[in-house]
Protein backbone atom coordinates (compact mmCIF):
# COMPACT_ATOMS: atom_id res chain seq x y z
CA UNK A 1 0.00 0.00 0.00
CA UNK A 2 2.03 3.27 -1.06
CA UNK A 3 1.39 6.19 0.67
CA UNK A 4 -1.03 7.93 -1.99
CA UNK A 5 -3.74 5.33 -0.50
CA UNK A 6 -2.80 5.92 2.77
CA UNK A 7 -3.32 9.98 2.01
CA UNK A 8 -6.29 9.62 0.78
CA UNK A 9 -7.48 7.09 4.10
CA UNK A 10 -6.66 9.45 5.90
CA UNK A 11 -8.06 12.22 4.79
CA UNK A 12 -11.64 10.52 4.74
CA UNK A 13 -11.44 9.12 7.40
CA UNK A 14 -10.40 12.64 9.02
CA UNK A 15 -13.39 14.47 7.03
CA UNK A 16 -15.99 11.89 8.08
CA UNK A 17 -15.45 12.38 11.97
CA UNK A 18 -15.38 16.53 10.85
CA UNK A 19 -17.85 17.01 8.07
CA UNK A 20 -19.39 13.73 6.94
CA UNK A 21 -20.64 14.47 3.68
CA UNK A 22 -16.72 15.76 2.79
CA UNK A 23 -15.39 12.71 3.71
CA UNK A 24 -17.80 10.78 1.88
CA UNK A 25 -17.44 12.16 -1.27
CA UNK A 26 -13.39 12.22 -0.70
CA UNK A 27 -13.66 8.15 -0.21
CA UNK A 28 -16.38 7.77 -3.29
CA UNK A 29 -13.77 9.93 -5.62
CA UNK A 30 -11.06 7.91 -4.51
CA UNK A 31 -11.74 4.62 -5.02
CA UNK A 32 -9.38 2.13 -6.68
CA UNK A 33 -8.17 -0.99 -7.09
CA UNK A 34 -5.59 -1.00 -4.18
CA UNK A 35 -7.88 0.96 -1.44
CA UNK A 36 -11.63 -0.23 -2.46
CA UNK A 37 -11.79 -1.81 1.03
CA UNK A 38 -10.51 1.00 3.23
CA UNK A 39 -12.58 3.11 1.63
CA UNK A 40 -15.70 0.91 1.70
CA UNK A 41 -14.82 1.20 5.68
CA UNK A 42 -15.59 4.94 5.42
CA UNK A 43 -18.58 4.49 3.09
CA UNK A 44 -19.86 2.21 6.13
CA UNK A 45 -19.22 4.77 8.75
CA UNK A 46 -21.09 7.46 7.25
CA UNK A 47 -23.83 5.56 6.26
CA UNK A 48 -23.94 4.20 10.07
CA UNK A 49 -24.20 7.57 11.11
CA UNK A 50 -27.01 8.86 8.09
CA UNK A 51 -28.87 6.02 9.26
CA UNK A 52 -28.71 6.72 12.98
CA UNK A 53 -30.96 9.57 12.64
CA UNK A 54 -33.99 7.27 10.70
CA UNK A 55 -37.14 8.16 12.27
CA UNK A 56 -39.29 5.32 13.09
CA UNK A 57 -41.37 5.25 9.71
CA UNK A 58 -43.27 2.77 7.63
CA UNK A 59 -42.11 -0.82 8.02
CA UNK A 60 -39.12 0.32 10.98
CA UNK A 61 -42.69 1.80 12.66
CA UNK A 62 -44.17 -1.73 13.04
CA UNK A 63 -40.59 -3.21 13.74
CA UNK A 64 -39.42 -0.80 16.50
CA UNK A 65 -43.45 -1.08 18.13
CA UNK A 66 -44.05 -4.28 17.62
CA UNK A 67 -40.66 -5.29 19.56
CA UNK A 68 -37.89 -3.31 21.55
CA UNK A 69 -40.95 -0.29 22.30
CA UNK A 70 -43.38 -3.17 23.78
CA UNK A 71 -41.38 -5.21 25.52
CA UNK A 72 -40.72 -5.07 29.40
CA UNK A 73 -38.20 -5.79 31.93
CA UNK A 74 -38.83 -9.16 32.52
CA UNK A 75 -39.38 -10.46 28.95
CA UNK A 76 -37.26 -13.81 27.90
CA UNK A 77 -35.64 -14.48 24.71
CA UNK A 78 -37.93 -17.41 24.37
CA UNK A 79 -41.31 -15.02 24.73
CA UNK A 80 -39.52 -12.33 22.61
CA UNK A 81 -39.07 -14.74 19.86
CA UNK A 82 -42.74 -16.89 20.02
CA UNK A 83 -44.24 -17.21 16.83
CA UNK A 84 -41.35 -16.23 14.71
CA UNK A 85 -39.34 -17.66 12.26
CA UNK A 86 -37.01 -15.60 10.32
CA UNK A 87 -35.04 -15.24 14.44
CA UNK A 88 -32.17 -12.97 14.04
CA UNK A 89 -34.17 -9.45 13.90
CA UNK A 90 -36.10 -10.55 16.82
CA UNK A 91 -32.79 -11.77 18.82
CA UNK A 92 -31.12 -8.43 17.95
CA UNK A 93 -34.22 -6.24 19.54
CA UNK A 94 -33.96 -8.42 22.30
CA UNK A 95 -30.36 -8.40 23.06
CA UNK A 96 -30.01 -4.26 22.32
CA UNK A 97 -33.25 -3.82 25.31
CA UNK A 98 -31.44 -6.10 28.04
CA UNK A 99 -28.32 -4.20 27.70
CA UNK A 100 -30.08 -0.67 26.81
CA UNK A 101 -28.53 0.05 23.69
CA UNK A 102 -30.87 2.14 21.88
CA UNK A 103 -33.22 0.87 19.20
CA UNK A 104 -31.71 3.39 16.39
CA UNK A 105 -28.29 1.93 16.27
CA UNK A 106 -29.98 -1.18 14.36
CA UNK A 107 -31.34 0.58 11.20
CA UNK A 108 -27.76 2.13 11.40
CA UNK A 109 -26.19 -0.81 11.92
CA UNK A 110 -27.85 -3.06 9.19
CA UNK A 111 -27.63 -0.16 6.59
CA UNK A 112 -23.73 -0.20 7.21
CA UNK A 113 -23.83 -4.22 6.55
CA UNK A 114 -26.07 -3.98 3.66
CA UNK A 115 -23.51 -1.94 1.90
CA UNK A 116 -20.72 -3.79 2.89
CA UNK A 117 -21.85 -6.90 1.85
CA UNK A 118 -22.91 -5.85 -2.11
CA UNK A 119 -19.72 -3.90 -2.28
CA UNK A 120 -16.99 -6.57 -0.97
CA UNK A 121 -19.10 -8.97 -3.09
CA UNK A 122 -18.28 -7.31 -6.11
CA UNK A 123 -14.80 -7.06 -5.09
CA UNK A 124 -14.69 -10.51 -4.55
CA UNK A 125 -15.59 -11.24 -8.14
CA UNK A 126 -12.97 -8.91 -9.24
CA UNK A 127 -10.41 -10.65 -7.06
CA UNK A 128 -9.90 -13.55 -9.89
CA UNK A 129 -9.11 -10.55 -12.46
CA UNK A 130 -6.33 -8.99 -10.64
CA UNK A 131 -3.49 -10.03 -13.24
CA UNK A 132 -5.89 -7.95 -16.32
CA UNK A 133 -5.72 -4.64 -15.91
CA UNK A 134 -8.43 -3.96 -18.59
CA UNK A 135 -11.13 -4.46 -15.46
CA UNK A 136 -8.85 -2.31 -13.01
CA UNK A 137 -8.01 1.37 -15.20
CA UNK A 138 -8.82 3.97 -12.72
CA UNK A 139 -12.18 5.18 -14.72
CA UNK A 140 -13.66 1.53 -15.76
CA UNK A 141 -12.87 0.80 -12.01
CA UNK A 142 -14.26 4.09 -10.19
CA UNK A 143 -17.59 4.23 -12.45
CA UNK A 144 -18.52 0.37 -11.89
CA UNK A 145 -17.87 0.90 -7.76
CA UNK A 146 -20.00 4.12 -7.89
CA UNK A 147 -23.24 2.79 -9.92
CA UNK A 148 -22.74 -0.56 -7.71
CA UNK A 149 -22.56 1.98 -4.09
CA UNK A 150 -25.56 4.11 -5.44
CA UNK A 151 -27.75 1.47 -6.44
CA UNK A 152 -27.94 0.63 -2.36
CA UNK A 153 -31.02 2.58 -1.00
CA UNK A 154 -29.39 3.59 2.42
CA UNK A 155 -32.37 5.43 3.85
CA UNK A 156 -34.58 2.83 2.45
CA UNK A 157 -32.55 -0.29 4.17
CA UNK A 158 -32.82 1.50 7.44
CA UNK A 159 -36.19 2.04 6.88
CA UNK A 160 -37.47 -1.21 6.19
CA UNK A 161 -34.94 -3.49 8.00
CA UNK A 162 -34.87 -7.23 7.29
CA UNK A 163 -35.74 -7.54 3.47
CA UNK A 164 -32.99 -5.39 2.37
CA UNK A 165 -30.01 -6.98 4.84
CA UNK A 166 -31.03 -10.50 3.81
CA UNK A 167 -30.94 -9.26 0.51
CA UNK A 168 -27.46 -8.20 0.58
CA UNK A 169 -26.49 -11.21 2.69
CA UNK A 170 -27.91 -13.83 0.18
CA UNK A 171 -26.06 -11.72 -2.71
CA UNK A 172 -22.65 -12.21 -0.77
CA UNK A 173 -23.40 -16.21 -0.53
CA UNK A 174 -24.65 -16.48 -3.55
CA UNK A 175 -20.60 -14.75 -4.67
CA UNK A 176 -19.35 -16.74 -2.17
CA UNK A 177 -20.41 -20.32 -3.44
CA UNK A 178 -19.83 -19.39 -7.13
CA UNK A 179 -16.37 -18.53 -6.09
CA UNK A 180 -15.94 -22.17 -4.90
CA UNK A 181 -16.03 -20.68 -1.01
CA UNK A 182 -18.79 -22.67 -0.14
CA UNK A 183 -18.52 -23.37 3.55
CA UNK A 184 -18.70 -19.04 3.98
CA UNK A 185 -21.66 -19.20 1.58
CA UNK A 186 -24.23 -21.91 3.62
CA UNK A 187 -22.84 -19.24 6.49
CA UNK A 188 -23.97 -16.38 4.44
CA UNK A 189 -27.34 -18.26 3.47
CA UNK A 190 -28.10 -19.49 7.28
CA UNK A 191 -27.62 -15.92 8.41
CA UNK A 192 -30.11 -14.52 5.37
CA UNK A 193 -32.68 -16.70 5.53
CA UNK A 194 -32.48 -16.32 10.02
CA UNK A 195 -32.96 -12.56 9.08
CA UNK A 196 -36.07 -13.13 6.24
CA UNK A 197 -37.48 -16.10 5.20
CA UNK A 198 -38.40 -15.39 1.87
CA UNK A 199 -34.58 -16.08 1.21
CA UNK A 200 -36.12 -19.32 0.87
CA UNK A 201 -36.87 -18.47 -2.87
CA UNK A 202 -33.75 -17.09 -3.89
CA UNK A 203 -31.98 -20.63 -2.17
CA UNK A 204 -34.61 -22.10 -4.60
CA UNK A 205 -32.92 -21.12 -7.39
CA UNK A 206 -29.74 -21.79 -5.98
CA UNK A 207 -30.43 -25.22 -5.40
CA UNK A 208 -32.43 -25.50 -8.84
CA UNK A 209 -29.00 -24.27 -10.25
CA UNK A 210 -27.13 -27.02 -9.90
CA UNK A 211 -29.64 -29.73 -12.02
CA UNK A 212 -31.11 -27.02 -14.46
CA UNK A 213 -28.84 -25.56 -17.29
CA UNK A 214 -30.79 -22.66 -19.42
CA UNK A 215 -29.25 -19.83 -21.22
CA UNK A 216 -30.20 -16.13 -21.48
CA UNK A 217 -32.75 -17.05 -24.36
CA UNK A 218 -34.26 -19.72 -22.45
CA UNK A 219 -34.70 -17.58 -19.71
CA UNK A 220 -36.19 -14.83 -21.28
CA UNK A 221 -38.73 -16.87 -22.58
CA UNK A 222 -39.39 -17.97 -19.47
CA UNK A 223 -39.93 -14.90 -17.86
CA UNK A 224 -42.77 -13.96 -20.10
CA UNK A 225 -44.49 -17.74 -19.39
CA UNK A 226 -44.05 -16.76 -15.70
CA UNK A 227 -46.25 -13.41 -15.98
CA UNK A 228 -48.75 -15.39 -18.04
CA UNK A 229 -49.32 -18.22 -15.04
CA UNK A 230 -47.96 -16.45 -11.98
CA UNK A 231 -51.31 -15.28 -10.80
CA UNK A 232 -52.65 -19.38 -11.23
CA UNK A 233 -49.55 -21.27 -10.29
CA UNK A 234 -48.43 -19.09 -7.61
CA UNK A 235 -51.93 -19.21 -5.73
CA UNK A 236 -52.19 -22.60 -6.57
CA UNK A 237 -49.48 -23.50 -4.89
CA UNK A 238 -50.01 -21.24 -1.62
CA UNK A 239 -53.39 -22.23 -1.09
CA UNK A 240 -52.16 -26.65 -1.08
CA UNK A 241 -48.74 -25.99 0.30
CA UNK A 242 -48.05 -24.42 3.61
CA UNK A 243 -44.38 -23.56 3.00
CA UNK A 244 -43.56 -23.15 6.64
CA UNK A 245 -46.47 -21.60 7.57
CA UNK A 246 -45.43 -18.44 5.45
CA UNK A 247 -47.95 -19.19 2.63
CA UNK A 248 -51.17 -17.71 4.85
CA UNK A 249 -48.85 -14.70 5.66
CA UNK A 250 -47.66 -14.19 1.87
CA UNK A 251 -51.63 -14.44 0.46
CA UNK A 252 -53.21 -12.49 3.31
CA UNK A 253 -50.12 -9.56 3.22
CA UNK A 254 -48.93 -9.38 -0.44
CA UNK A 255 -51.36 -11.17 -2.68
CA UNK A 256 -54.86 -9.69 -1.57
CA UNK A 257 -54.38 -6.88 -0.31
CA UNK A 258 -52.87 -3.15 -1.70
CA UNK A 259 -49.43 -4.53 -2.01
CA UNK A 260 -50.45 -6.69 -5.26
CA UNK A 261 -50.56 -3.63 -7.11
CA UNK A 262 -48.74 -0.45 -8.25
CA UNK A 263 -49.55 2.87 -7.67
CA UNK A 264 -50.64 4.56 -11.06
CA UNK A 265 -49.48 7.89 -10.45
CA UNK A 266 -46.54 9.75 -12.80
CA UNK A 267 -43.68 9.40 -10.63
CA UNK A 268 -44.47 6.01 -9.75
CA UNK A 269 -44.68 5.10 -13.21
CA UNK A 270 -41.24 7.42 -13.98
CA UNK A 271 -39.09 5.31 -11.99
CA UNK A 272 -40.65 1.83 -12.70
CA UNK A 273 -39.67 2.63 -16.29
CA UNK A 274 -36.44 3.81 -15.48
CA UNK A 275 -35.86 0.41 -13.33
CA UNK A 276 -36.96 -1.77 -16.14
CA UNK A 277 -34.81 0.20 -18.38
CA UNK A 278 -31.97 -0.33 -17.06
CA UNK A 279 -32.56 -3.82 -16.24
CA UNK A 280 -33.42 -4.28 -20.24
CA UNK A 281 -29.70 -2.36 -20.59
CA UNK A 282 -27.61 -4.93 -18.25
CA UNK A 283 -29.56 -7.99 -19.68
CA UNK A 284 -28.90 -7.08 -23.21
CA UNK A 285 -25.16 -6.55 -22.62
CA UNK A 286 -24.55 -9.73 -20.77
CA UNK A 287 -26.38 -12.58 -23.24
CA UNK A 288 -23.14 -14.06 -24.17
CA UNK A 289 -22.03 -16.44 -21.69
CA UNK A 290 -19.70 -15.89 -19.44
CA UNK A 291 -16.25 -18.21 -20.00
CA UNK A 292 -15.26 -17.52 -16.54
CA UNK A 293 -18.15 -18.49 -14.36
CA UNK A 294 -21.19 -20.03 -16.25
CA UNK A 295 -22.17 -21.24 -12.89
CA UNK A 296 -23.01 -17.58 -12.01
CA UNK A 297 -25.05 -17.20 -15.21
CA UNK A 298 -26.79 -20.02 -14.99
CA UNK A 299 -28.41 -18.97 -11.93
CA UNK A 300 -28.92 -15.56 -12.82
CA UNK A 301 -31.13 -16.88 -15.96
CA UNK A 302 -32.79 -19.33 -13.45
CA UNK A 303 -33.49 -16.76 -10.87
CA UNK A 304 -34.86 -14.38 -13.24
CA UNK A 305 -37.96 -16.77 -13.99
CA UNK A 306 -38.42 -17.23 -10.27
CA UNK A 307 -38.75 -13.27 -9.89
CA UNK A 308 -41.79 -13.97 -12.18
CA UNK A 309 -43.14 -16.07 -10.86
CA UNK A 310 -43.40 -13.90 -8.48
CA UNK A 311 -45.39 -11.47 -10.19
CA UNK A 312 -48.98 -12.26 -8.85
CA UNK A 313 -47.05 -9.44 -6.25
CA UNK A 314 -45.92 -6.68 -7.39
CA UNK A 315 -44.33 -5.66 -4.36
CA UNK A 316 -42.75 -8.82 -3.55
CA UNK A 317 -41.59 -9.28 -7.51
CA UNK A 318 -40.02 -5.54 -7.20
CA UNK A 319 -38.18 -6.71 -3.97
CA UNK A 320 -36.49 -9.74 -5.84
CA UNK A 321 -35.67 -8.40 -8.94
CA UNK A 322 -34.39 -4.93 -7.86
CA UNK A 323 -33.21 -6.22 -4.57
CA UNK A 324 -31.04 -9.13 -5.67
CA UNK A 325 -31.45 -10.04 -9.34
CA UNK A 326 -30.77 -6.28 -11.01
CA UNK A 327 -27.69 -6.21 -8.85
CA UNK A 328 -26.16 -9.33 -10.09
CA UNK A 329 -27.00 -8.51 -13.09
CA UNK A 330 -24.77 -5.03 -12.73
CA UNK A 331 -21.94 -7.12 -11.40
CA UNK A 332 -22.21 -9.35 -14.38
CA UNK A 333 -22.15 -6.73 -16.77
CA UNK A 334 -19.19 -4.84 -15.32
CA UNK A 335 -17.01 -8.19 -15.66
CA UNK A 336 -17.82 -8.45 -18.65
CA UNK A 337 -16.28 -7.42 -21.98
CA UNK A 338 -18.86 -5.58 -23.02
CA UNK A 339 -18.31 -2.69 -20.23
CA UNK A 340 -14.37 -2.86 -20.71
CA UNK A 341 -14.85 -2.30 -24.13
CA UNK A 342 -17.53 0.36 -23.76
CA UNK A 343 -18.16 3.45 -25.83
CA UNK A 344 -17.92 6.98 -24.64
CA UNK A 345 -22.00 6.86 -24.66
CA UNK A 346 -22.32 4.35 -22.35
CA UNK A 347 -19.55 5.70 -20.37
CA UNK A 348 -21.67 8.55 -19.51
CA UNK A 349 -25.12 6.57 -19.26
CA UNK A 350 -23.33 4.82 -16.49
CA UNK A 351 -22.52 8.29 -15.00
CA UNK A 352 -26.08 9.05 -15.36
CA UNK A 353 -26.92 6.12 -13.49
CA UNK A 354 -25.15 7.19 -10.40
CA UNK A 355 -26.64 10.68 -10.44
CA UNK A 356 -30.29 9.16 -10.70
CA UNK A 357 -29.58 6.66 -7.50
CA UNK A 358 -27.65 9.33 -6.04
CA UNK A 359 -30.84 11.93 -6.20
CA UNK A 360 -33.51 10.19 -7.29
CA UNK A 361 -33.94 6.71 -5.31
CA UNK A 362 -31.66 7.75 -2.09
CA UNK A 363 -33.12 11.51 -1.67
CA UNK A 364 -36.45 12.54 -3.94
CA UNK A 365 -38.06 9.33 -2.81
CA UNK A 366 -37.10 8.77 1.01
CA UNK A 367 -38.18 12.44 1.75
CA UNK A 368 -40.08 11.96 3.97
CA UNK A 369 -38.48 10.30 6.81
CA UNK A 370 -35.29 12.68 5.57
CA UNK A 371 -37.16 15.83 6.58
CA UNK A 372 -39.02 14.07 9.07
CA UNK A 373 -35.97 13.11 11.06
CA UNK A 374 -33.94 15.71 9.76
CA UNK A 375 -31.48 13.66 8.52
CA UNK A 376 -30.12 15.74 6.50
CA UNK A 377 -27.89 17.35 9.39
CA UNK A 378 -26.01 13.94 9.24
CA UNK A 379 -24.00 15.52 6.60
CA UNK A 380 -22.17 17.81 8.57
CA UNK A 381 -22.78 17.10 11.37
CA UNK A 382 -19.79 15.35 13.20
CA UNK A 383 -20.34 11.76 14.62
CA UNK A 384 -19.38 12.48 18.09
CA UNK A 385 -23.22 14.86 18.39
CA UNK A 386 -24.80 11.57 18.28
CA UNK A 387 -23.92 11.12 22.14
CA UNK A 388 -26.46 13.64 22.57
CA UNK A 389 -28.94 11.68 20.41
CA UNK A 390 -31.04 9.49 23.12
CA UNK A 391 -34.22 7.33 22.93
CA UNK A 392 -36.84 10.13 23.89
CA UNK A 393 -35.68 11.95 20.85
CA UNK A 394 -36.17 8.77 18.78
CA UNK A 395 -39.59 8.00 20.54
CA UNK A 396 -40.72 11.96 20.05
CA UNK A 397 -41.00 10.78 16.47
CA UNK A 398 -43.95 8.55 17.39
CA UNK A 399 -46.48 11.30 18.20
CA UNK A 400 -45.90 12.38 14.39
CA UNK A 401 -46.50 9.04 13.59
CA UNK A 402 -50.07 7.31 12.69
CA UNK A 403 -50.87 3.58 13.22
CA UNK A 404 -50.20 2.83 9.34
CA UNK A 405 -46.30 4.06 10.14
CA UNK A 406 -46.92 7.43 8.29
CA UNK A 407 -46.05 10.78 8.81
CA UNK A 408 -49.33 12.93 9.78
CA UNK A 409 -50.38 15.15 7.21
CA UNK A 410 -47.44 13.79 4.73
CA UNK A 411 -49.30 10.04 4.25
CA UNK A 412 -47.83 8.17 0.90
CA UNK A 413 -50.19 9.14 -1.98
CA UNK A 414 -50.29 12.81 -0.67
Amino acid sequence: MDRRINRNFLISLFLVNIIPVFGYIWSLLNINRNNARLMLFIICIFDFFLAIKVPPYQDLFRRYTETYYSYFPGITLQEALENKIDILFYMNSWFFYKLRIPFFYIPALYSALTIYSIYSSYLILLKNRLNNDLYYKTSRFLISSLVIISAVNIIGIATTLRFGLAASLMIKAIVLVFNNERKKGITYIILSILMHASMLIPLSALLASRFIKINRITSILGCFISILFSTVLMRYVLTHFSLFGLSNYFLVGYVDSVWSSFSTDISTLFFITVQYSLAIFFLSKTMKKSQENPGFDNFINIFLIVCFLLTISVTVFNRFFNGIALILLMYRYFLDLNYINRSWLVKYFCIGIIFYNMIFINVYVQRRPIMLGSMYTALYTPPMFNAFYTMDDFNGYLRKINAKGDWIGHELGK
